[in-house]
């Protein structure tokens, strides 16, 4: 489904899915019909020569590779994809973050590798792999841009991501008993918790939220503004201290 879809599916607004986006909590790709081939590996300086170049005037050529730094060596052939893939996390988030909603991607990330590499082992020699996306003259230096009315969700994505949202609710709701003790406030900073930080990486500051925005977003909640400041910092783990997105 498109934003615009997946927003609705959600009952939010197609800024508050690109922030499930950005925290690394939504995938999102697109449907390519470019050239590429698949890459094994991100890392490394990979030489290779084509054994076979245009062969009866079609792009598939056959490149054949070997990673200067490893050692592994591969052959792959080239061709058009015409499926669903993800973007890299790395793409995805700056797509949902930049101003003018586009951003230049060199690689895709396929939905079910396994799967393309038993069906077509000559163009997808490993289960796991990144497509390395080329121009149209076949060269490998320039990326494609896409935009917001690019993205596409998976429906099942969608689905799981709402009952994730409808148990976390209730979790906050009923973790603690009957909660005739606990003042709104209180079940508020539960909530933000795990909406905000319940599925971030401490190893990853793109997945850990500005205070600012976290702060907003109680006070949307009906937490006055003289608290929300204070509890988005008391909801902030210690190990998030030092996360470059911290205020």
């Amino acid at each position: 489904m498109t934003l615009e879809k997946a927003a609705q599916a959600l009952e939010t607004d197609e800024r508050e899915v690109l922030a499930l986006v950005a925290e690394n909590r939504l995938r999102c790709g697109v449907f390519s019909k470019w050239y590429g081939q698949a890459m094994p590996e991100r890392g490394g300086r990979w030489k290779g020569h084509v054994s076979e170049y245009h062969p009866n005037g079609s792009r598939e050529s056959k490149f054949h590779y070997t990673n200067e730094l490893t050692g592994r060596q591969f052959c792959v052939r080239g061709g058009r994809t015409a499926q669903f893939w993800f973007l890299e996390h790395h793409d995805a988030y700056l797509i949902a973050t930049s101003p003018d909603g586009a951003v230049e991607v060199g690689f895709l990330v396929p939905e079910d590798g396994a799967k393309l590499h038993e069906q077509n082992p000559e163009r997808f020699p490993t289960p796991e792999f990144v497509l390395w996306l080329e121009t149209e003259e076949g060269a490998q230096d320039s990326p494609r841009r896409i935009t917001l009315n690019d993205l596409w969700f998976r429906r099942i994505d969608i689905e799981a991501l709402k009952q994730q949202e409808a148990e976390n609710d209730r979790d906050a709701t009923t973790s603690t008993g009957d909660r005739w003790f606990m003042s709104k406030d209180l079940v508020l900073l539960n909530q933000a918790s795990r909406k905000w930080w319940a599925n971030a990486d401490r190893d990853d500051g793109t997945t850990h939220p500005r205070n600012s925005e976290v702060e907003e977003w109680l006070k949307s909640e009906g937490m006055a503004e003289s608290k929300a400041t204070s509890a988005a910092s008391i909801i902030r783990p210690e190990w998030a201290v030092k996360g470059r997105r911290a205020d």
